[in-house]
């Protein structure tokens, strides 16, 4: 792995949680220490705008998790408690989440913790906010309500969440609670796959991988089953991403570590090679014997020839 292109944030804060517009790929949103939020061009590299820089609307903590709801619109989650819709263009709040009043929006808390874990549904306007006060809440972006749609328990600080079509899935301690974002209800609970804190989340094509402080990465088939385990160790692993060649993960001692990730397809096509590869091999092996053979023939009537010349030449004697 090689670093293509470094962005600076203009000041000695650190920064959390970046991510893609996925529609385009062409801006990247993350969170600051300080509270903001930046905005990148991909080409740049300088913040392209700022967005929670007016005082009278910003976050008054680090804000942990950004994301685009859509391509006008960005949602973030700070240690503030609070959850924030933002209008991309103008750099204005659109709405305080969870808040009726925006007047008391100052007093009135989507959650009692830090928010430490945020995704977004767009094709349903719904935002999802993970806390250490061990709720996992969704709310209607369109609603200015203070009570969200759907409030669950995960018993234990939230580390991350996401959503897999209509499933919800949230991480914290040793477990994983799937949720149904149509019922709201609880549907499984996936316990002690992990020997330790459960980081991280990720969606990648029919499976689901988590991230661990125990070093190790865990790939779930589509009935949340482990088909199989990475092991990082001694790494403690915060976070985790996968496309269709690598898998990356971030670990607490600032190392990025890569590793192959070979997908059902790519087997199911290095197979097709392998039997296509075999099917020219015995196409030869049959071209060349069929060669031989008639150069054998060739030689044989060769040898007939040349035999009846011979018995010609010797009865012209007599």
């Amino acid at each position: 792995m090689e670093v293509i292109r470094t962005y600076n944030t203009m000041s000695h804060f650190s920064v959390f949680g970046a991510k893609f517009r996925k529609s385009d790929y062409k801006l990247v949103v993350c969170g600051t220490e300080e509270g903001k939020i930046n905005i990148y061009d991909v080409k740049g590299n300088r913040p392209l705008k700022f967005l929670s820089n007016n005082p009278k609307s910003k976050h008054l903590g680090p804000i942990h998790c950004c994301s685009f709801m859509s391509d006008h619109q960005i949602c973030s989650a700070s240690d503030d408690k609070t959850v924030k819709l933002w209008d991309l263009a103008s750099g204005e709040l659109i709405r305080d989440i969870g808040v009726s009043d925006a007047s008391v929006a100052s007093t009135v808390k989507p959650h009692m913790d830090y928010i430490r874990a945020l995704c977004v549904v767009p094709d349903s306007q719904l935002i999802v906010s993970g806390s250490y006060d061990h709720r996992v809440k969704v709310w209607d972006s369109r609603d200015s309500n203070e009570t969200p749609k759907f409030s669950f328990s995960l018993e234990c600080p939230v580390e991350d969440v996401i959503h897999r079509g209509s499933l919800l899935l949230a991480c914290g301690a040793k477990k994983i609670n799937i949720y149904d974002l149509i019922a709201g209800k609880l549907i499984k609970s996936i316990e002690n796959t992990h020997s330790k804190t459960i980081t991280s989340l990720y969606n990648y094509d029919k499976f689901v991988l988590s991230s661990s402080l125990d070093g190790h990465v865990k790939i779930y088939d589509s009935l949340f089953n482990v088909v199989t385990s990475l092991s990082f160790a001694p790494s403690q692993l915060l976070s985790l991403c996968v496309n269709s060649n690598t898998l990356v993960v971030g670990a607490n001692d600032g190392l990025v570590i890569s590793r192959n990730f070979k997908s059902v397809e790519n087997n199911d096509v290095k197979q097709l090679q392998k039997n296509e590869k075999q099917k020219r091999y015995f196409t030869w092996l049959r071209e060349e014997a069929a060669k031989e053979e008639q150069q054998m023939e060739v030689e044989d009537e060769a040898v007939i020839v040349k035999k009846r010349a011979n018995t010609r030449q010797f009865l012209q004697r007599y």
